[in-house]
């Protein structure tokens, strides 16, 4: 195949070969040096000699996909800096999720290399990842739009200031999700520390997923609020902390824009004052999920009723104190 229509190939996507080997890529790399997107992700045998032998011949890539489920230990560092030298100045978007033996070194590499240029940086699940690495994007990625930090449970309140500071007139898809050290905001009387100061700066920032992060209250939901009115998408998934003026006054300020919201398994804190707070404030909203929140019923699925006329999804299941009343009110 390669070498039959390497040269005028641009796009190839191999994703979830199983039997893809470092050596199949290295003919990748020597008969189609015009490749512009590459998709890697999920080959298992693949790894860091893979990436040096795409980006050894392969200068003109713009999306590079190396996301692992499998065999997480075989991309490391060493494929960050091949990359970083060999794609450098035209990296666009480039997906590592599940690489978890990628560090800050090959973080601040790709930084240095490809700031100029990257827009999408997907570190998912990459958590040896901390506030070094996210210094380095904030430092050098001047045009980022979107960063996945989901699982990243080494970086603290400080690694989101400094992402907000640097970032927050290009960001406009954060996730930080299931990261455990993130707090409900830090007022050193000096400065702000985590949301708190994140909130301050973020001023087009469209998506923000803050599911797992279980410090979460109303102290950053009301500072968010005021920072942020062009949400569209809002993850709090497995946030116990949340209250009804919080959620209430984060929607509120995004009523025009907002369409998807995400309160799955936030036990108890989910209840039919938060659930009608939330509602008012989403005229808009197409989205709403709701799963395994079992204190809300008849007067929560009346709000959404009244309030939520564009609702197209709606997911209440584990929603044990919902009844045929309230069923009926949608």
């Amino acid at each position: 195949l390669v070498t039959g229509c390497g040269a005028s190939l641009t796009h190839l996507d191999v994703s979830h070969c199983a039997l893809l080997t470092d050596a199949d890529c290295g003919a990748v790399a020597k008969h189609c040096p015009n490749l512009i997107r590459l998709d890697l992700s999920h080959c298992r045998q693949t790894g860091d000699q893979a990436a040096v032998n795409i980006a050894e011949k392969c200068h003109r890539l713009e999306y590079i996909n190396m996301a692992r489920s499998e065999l997480l230990h075989k991309t490391s560092d060493v494929a960050l800096l091949s990359i970083a030298e060999g794609c450098g100045k035209t990296l666009v978007e480039l997906d590592l999720n599940g690489c978890e033996m990628v560090t800050d070194v090959g973080v601040s590499w790709v930084a240095h290399q490809a700031g100029a240029t990257l827009e999408v940086f997907n570190l998912r699940g990459c958590n040896r990842l901390t506030n070094a690495g996210c210094r380095a994007i904030a430092d050098h990625c001047h045009v980022i739009r979107v960063v996945d930090l989901r699982g990243a449970r080494r970086v603290t309140d400080v690694g989101v200031r400094v992402l907000g500071a640097a970032l927050g007139d290009t960001l406009e898809t954060l996730d930080i999700s299931s990261m455990h050290l993130v707090t409900d905001g830090v007022d050193r009387g000096f400065g702000f520390e985590g949301l708190l100061a994140l909130a301050q700066d973020v001023t087009r920032l469209k998506c923000l997923h803050l599911d797992g992060c279980f410090q979460v209250s109303n102290r950053a939901l009301n500072a968010l609020a005021k920072g942020c009115s062009t949400l569209v998408e809002l993850g709090l998934a497995g946030c116990p902390r949340l209250t009804a003026n919080g959620v209430g006054a984060l929607c509120h300020a995004s009523r025009e824009t907002l369409e998807k919201v995400n309160l799955g398994c936030c036990g108890d804190c989910v209840d039919d004052d938060l659930v009608s707070a939330l509602a008012r404030g989403s005229p808009n909203l197409k989205q709403l999920f709701l799963r395994d929140c079992e204190r809300w019923g008849q007067v929560g699925a009346r709000a959404i009723a009244r309030h939520c006329k564009r609702l197209h999804r709606l997911d209440c299941t584990g929603c044990s104190s919902l009844d045929d009343e309230g069923v009926a009110a949608f």
